[in-house]
């Protein structure tokens, strides 16, 4: 009885979190008011282009920090876990952060800094939220290799393979491009044969103009 009970607790609040709606809170018009709504955003690991070991790796973090509540509590220190992503715009950070909130059944709070003047201001508006130090670095890169792959599934249904992958991932491997513009040109296009034709094309003329343009969240930026 004394097992059965705590596995039965366990088990509702497991049923009760997977059925939590996820909220995003973000600053209303009136500073240090937080307003939220639902978070619809259906990111997933599953659908997430990242190299699989990151992916894996920050999985277990996260199932690591979850599992280990009581343990927190049991040495006085907060229930927190704190994460620093960075990279190029367009690399994925947002959608990583709503594949987060989601495996996590977490909320989200989205604050806009630049609306911050000053240090009060900050501490107001985060509260006990407040993050005083960070636990993984999470560096999100360009596309490269097998990660085209998971793209590939989620926008043209290529599961398996396709004999111009291939040629796709030698391509990445040459150049800087992020997954936004990728995916931009693989939505273009229904039949996933052309599409990747498409991409092929599109990869090659990017290597041709190397050095002479970096292609990052869409557009084209001059570089010195």
């Amino acid at each position: 009885m004394t097992k059965y009970i705590p596995h039965v607790l366990s088990t509702y609040q497991n049923i009760k979190a997977s059925k939590r709606t996820i909220k995003i809170h973000y600053m209303g018009s009136s500073k240090c008011i937080w307003q939220k709504r639902e978070l619809t955003h259906p990111a997933s690991f599953n659908t997430l282009a990242l190299d699989q070991e990151q992916k894996q790796a920050i999985i277990d973090d996260l199932d690591r920090f979850l599992s280990r509540k009581e343990l927190y509590k049991k040495v006085g220190k907060p229930w927190k876990r704190d994460y620093l992503l960075y990279g190029t715009p367009g690399t994925g950070k947002s959608t990583l952060i709503a594949a987060m909130a989601n495996h996590l059944k977490f909320d989200v709070y989205d604050l806009e800094l630049s609306s911050v003047c000053s240090n009060l201001d900050l501490v107001r508006a985060l509260r006990d939220t407040l993050l005083l130090r960070l636990d993984m670095h999470i560096h999100l890169s360009f596309l490269k290799g097998k990660a085209f792959r998971i793209l590939a599934s989620n926008y043209l249904s290529i599961e398996v393979y396709h004999p111009l992958f291939e040629q796709i991932e030698g391509l990445l491997e040459k150049i800087q491009v992020t997954h936004v513009v990728v995916a931009e040109q693989l939505i273009r296009n229904d039949y996933s044969g052309f599409a990747l034709e498409e991409l092929v094309k599109f990869l090659k003329e990017i290597w041709t103009m190397k050095g002479i343009f970096r292609f990052m969240n869409g557009n084209a930026t001059q570089l010195v």
